[in-house]
């Protein structure tokens, strides 16, 4: 019996001994496994540049103090950028390789499909604070050697209500897409104007006019000077009435008694409605818009007589009242077509 009753015992102990060693085991490989800690930001830079298609990002956190020759390197992250900059990026790192004598930064690199630097950071981006880290907002920069391959200055075109930039270069254009989708054409042969075209997508302009065949859709388009008076702008993009007024400032279009767009309180209202044919006044001539829903009453009056603005005195040929929910706002516009 008395040997049982050892044999039971120095089994209990193996079994203890064992379930010690076993939990040492596991908070040891706690302390000593990695710690994942994040750090996210964009990549960006400053020039009107398109970013070419199959290019990608490449984020570092790296050592900027240490004595070796060698880049210290702690993490590493190459994005593929689905739109233009800024480039999103979330670089994750282990905590255990930090040094607390270290400092550290960020490097990035903006390389094309052939492995060519088009923009890099000059020096890491220094890192202030890992325990405590910042949304980061990493600039890279063009080196000087870089010959430019998109044209730095855009021409912007709207079709309808689609809104788009060309960048010509040699014998290419590059589109970007009001998505940020970017598409790069080849220049084709063309009876005239200037023709580009992938086979899928064509693109196809004659002084300030332009035709584009996008996702099996062909479209109209006219090319947009930023020179140009917002009236003028208004004017190429089909708006047939425009008004403005302040105190406080508010805008108004109407296209094709179609749609009303209407942006009030300097920016703070936003609104777009259908609408139909005006009613006219049969004794004054005025006429009369109005968009209804079960959350929205806007009308807009416009009367015959001119308005001087209050704080430009600038004369328009139209008294225009806006009525927003009971909410008033008086102005002056014009005809645009």
């Amino acid at each position: 019996m008395s040997r049982t009753r050892n044999t039971i015992g120095f089994r209990m102990l193996i079994t203890v001994l064992l379930i010690l060693l076993l939990s040492a085991y596991v908070l040891a490989n706690q302390l000593g496994g990695s710690r994942l800690r994040e750090l996210s930001g964009v990549v960006t830079y400053r020039e009107r540049m398109a970013l070419p298609p199959d290019s990608k990002v490449t984020v570092t956190l790296v050592g900027t103090n240490h004595s070796s020759s060698e880049t210290l390197i702690i993490a590493e992250e190459i994005v593929e950028p689905t739109g233009q900059v800024p480039i999103p990026f979330v670089l994750q790192y282990d905590a255990n390789a930090i040094r607390p004598e270290e400092g550290y930064g960020i490097r990035a690199v903006i390389e094309d499909q052939h492995g060519e630097t088009l923009w890099a950071t000059t020096e890491p981006y220094p890192i202030a604070d890992l325990d405590n880290p910042e949304e980061l907002e990493i600039l890279v920069y063009r080196p000087e050697s870089q010959p430019e391959t998109v044209a730095t200055e855009g021409q912007v075109f709207l079709a309808d209500d689609m809104q788009f930039t060309a960048y010509f270069g040699e014998d290419m254009v590059s589109l970007i897409l009001p998505d940020s989708r970017m598409v790069i054409l080849p220049l084709v042969k063309s009876a005239s104007g200037a023709k580009f075209s992938d086979g899928v997508t064509t693109f196809w302009t004659k002084g300030d006019e332009a035709f584009i065949e996008l996702d099996g859709n062909e479209y109209h388009a006219l090319s947009i000077d930023a020179s140009l008076s917002p009236w003028e702008k208004a004017k190429r993009q089909g708006i047939d009435f425009r008004a403005v007024g302040n105190e406080p400032g508010w805008m108004i279009e109407i296209r094709d008694n179609d749609v009303m767009v209407f942006t009030g309180d300097y920016g703070e209202v936003q609104i777009t409605a259908p609408v139909g044919e005006a009613e006219v006044n049969p004794q004054t001539g005025n006429l009369t818009y109005l968009a209804q829903t079960e959350i929205l009453n806007l009308t807009v009056t416009i009367e015959k007589t001119p308005y001087t603005d209050t704080m430009s005195g600038e004369v328009f040929p139209r008294t225009v009242t806006v009525n927003v929910n009971g909410q008033e706002y008086h102005g002056g516009g014009q005809e645009l077509r």
